[in-house]
């Protein structure tokens, strides 16, 4: 669910930032949502284990820092 909310997401030209405890998996995500992006899109992979506090608020301060925002407009849980 998580992987087809990234794909969608990017497809429609939506910066996204997602999260992972598996890299490869993130990087697959990855590149499959940028192939039918519009160029610009900009779709970040953090490793967070969402079990973690401390990981989800460095999470958070990665995407604020890389997407250069000061909000986030949509956010999406998908652990499991």
């Amino acid at each position: 669910m998580g992987r087809e909310l990234v794909i969608q997401l990017a497809r429609e030209g939506a910066s996204v930032a997602m999260c992972d405890v598996n890299p490869e998996t993130m990087a697959d995500t990855k590149a499959r949502a940028e192939k039918d992006a519009p160029a610009g899109t900009r779709i970040t992979t953090h490793i967070c284990d969402v079990s973690d506090a401390a990981a989800v608020q460095r999470f958070r301060d990665e995407v604020v820092d890389q997407h250069g925002v000061q909000h986030i407009n949509l956010l999406f849980n998908n652990a499991g």
